[in-house]
């Protein structure tokens, strides 16, 4: 089973992302958590194996979440206006970061 936390407030949105991560999985375990401290104690106890992130959130600075969960080992995607992406690589001395849409075809 693919375990997969997503971090967004909005349940709503929540539940969208979640729809768009099956498409792209099969059997997964799903959890979904409105704040970043919860997420960081859950990403330690159940160690998923990726992790969805809202850069949509209005209490949280996308980088800052970003370089908090770069440092763990698990796939991370990006849900941003509607879409999924997934970190390609760092730009130079760690400026920013690339990304690449995830295809849910």
């Amino acid at each position: 089973m693919y375990s997969v936390l997503i971090i967004d407030k909005n349940e709503k949105r929540s539940l969208e992302i979640a729809k768009q991560v099956t498409l792209l999985y099969s059997e997964l375990s799903i959890i979904t958590i409105s704040d970043i401290d919860s997420a960081m104690k859950k990403i330690k106890s159940e160690k998923p194996q990726l992790v969805v992130v809202s850069l949509e959130m209005k209490d949280s600075k996308g980088r800052d979440l970003l370089e908090r969960l770069v440092k763990w080992d698990f796939k991370i995607l990006i849900y941003q206006n509607n879409e999924l992406y997934e970190i390609v690589s760092r730009t130079a001395q760690s400026q920013g970061y690339v990304f690449e849409k995830v295809s849910l075809e």
